[in-house]
Order: C-alpha cells, then sequence, then structure tokens
C-alpha cells in the first residue's frame, strides 16, 4: 500500500472512544485499538501516502523510528483486512 486512499472502511465496521480507550465493533465483534490502530483507522480512505502519514506520525512519537511506524501500519493495515472491517481497491457496496 502507498495511499490511504486506496483503502476504505467497510460501513459495518465503527470505532468508539470510551475513557481514553479505542474500540472497533461490527459484525457481532469488538477489538481493542492501541494509539496506533486508531490512527490508522482515522486515515483510512483519506488522500494521504504512506510517507505523509508516516512523517506525521513521527512527530507525534519521536521515540518511534520510521521504519517501526511502516511496519505498525503494515500490521494493522492486514489485520483489518482480516477481520473484514477495511476493503482494498475501489469501494462496494459494503
Amino acid at each position: 500500500m502507498d495511499s490511504f486512499s486506496e483503502l476504505y472502511r467497510k460501513k459495518k465496521f465503527k470505532v468508539r472512544e470510551i475513557e481514553g480507550k479505542y474500540y472497533l465493533y461490527g459484525s457481532g465483534s469488538c477489538y481493542l485499538l492501541n494509539d496506533m490502530g486508531a490512527i490508522v483507522w482515522k486515515y483510512v480512505g483519506k488522500d494521504m501516502t504512506l510517507d505523509e502519514f508516516v512523517g506525521k506520525v513521527n512527530t507525534k512519537y519521536e521515540d518511534t523510528t520510521p521504519a517501526q511506524i511502516r511496519t505498525d501500519v503494515d500490521s494493522y493495515i492486514s489485520f483489518l483486512i482480516s477481520i473484514g472491517a477495511v476493503g482494498n481497491g475501489k469501494e462496494s457496496d459494503n
């Protein structure tokens, strides 16, 4: 993935913040996201390249390397796709 615009959120999944924690829910399941997971979810479908995202996140989490941010993003995107929360390519009626 080179850009978050290549992805789209499935309509049946939502993220809610409750008492400072982020929960992804949909299709009868609920997942606790850490801060990076919540940030990745926020940018899914947005017109932002992965390089721009890494730069933006790296200013907030200065103790994390760009390589680690990329690894985390790849991991979260794979997870979101695997549970059916995110699609890759053109958005369909979901």
